[in-house]
């Protein structure tokens, strides 16, 4: 899929995917404000909007889209899993960033996002002690330093005492 930026670094993508996201942070409280869309709403129309794209995406691409679910058991099993958990920390994202409480729609998702540091921790740990069911990853102090930024970032969001002023 996308056969245009197969050779872009991963920086590239993960930067460029970045700007093709946000689209979730801003249009979110515009949606609800401007046209009364309820948050869940706004995330079904989103998947939905994905799913399609992605078939869509798919159909284009010289890969035929079928091998883009084999082998089907593991795929199965994902599917299953975020029927399950992907469905409930989905629905809770979209609570926290529906909430009055928080002070702007995109720090929740800004918390959720220390999944990502978390999940390379953890993919690392799982490398040194089950090399079978996980890849081995490079880990160094840049990484660590980067990692403990991240975590400190949302320490910060987590542990403001005072709501941001609108202005």
């Amino acid at each position: 899929m996308l056969e245009f930026a197969q050779d872009w670094s991963w920086v590239t993508k993960s930067f460029v995917a970045m700007f093709f996201i946000m689209p979730i942070m801003i249009g979110l409280p515009m949606v609800e404000h401007r046209y009364g869309v309820k948050t869940e709403g706004f995330f079904f129309a989103w998947f939905v909007g994905c799913f399609v794209g992605f078939i869509v995406l798919g159909k284009m691409s010289p890969t035929p889209l079928v091998e883009y679910i084999l082998p089907i058991w593991p795929v199965v099993v994902v599917a299953l899993v975020a029927l399950v958990i992907g469905s409930v920390g989905n629905v809770l994202l979209i609570q926290a960033m529906s909430s009055k409480a928080a002070p702007n729609p995109a720090l929740p998702f800004a918390i959720v996002n220390l999944a990502g540091t978390l999940a390379y921790i953890t993919t690392w740990v799982g490398g040194r002690f089950l090399p079978t069911l996980f890849p081995a990853l490079k880990f160094n102090m840049v990484n660590v330093g980067g990692l403990l930024l991240i975590a400190f970032g949302v320490a910060l969001i987590m542990y403001q005492t005072k709501p941001i002023s609108e202005g």
